[in-house]
């Protein structure tokens, strides 16, 4: 939890979990949450799961600002998978 009167993100903020090994699973997304008055910038939110033979599933992210001048991408995406 990130808690500003003023936050600005750029170039990016992001929780992405890197590939497995040959029979393992994706690490999951992690979860971002954001409480501030004023968001800006043009950067990114990225909450993406890791590949592996079960794709990690995608995290998560809330955004609360009273003021959202925010411009950028807000992502969250599940991983790839490679096995069956």
């Amino acid at each position: 939890m990130v808690d500003f009167n003023n936050l600005k993100i750029e170039p990016h903020f992001k929780l992405n979990f890197g590939k497995s090994g040959k029979n393992g699973n994706g690490g999951d997304g992690g979860s971002i949450f954001i409480f501030t008055e004023k968001l800006a910038g043009d950067g990114k939110f990225l909450a993406h799961g890791g590949r592996g033979k079960h794709g990690g599933k995608g995290g998560n992210i809330k955004i609360i600002a009273k003021n959202n001048d925010f411009k950028g991408e807000v992502s969250v995406k599940g991983g790839d998978s490679y096995g069956k």
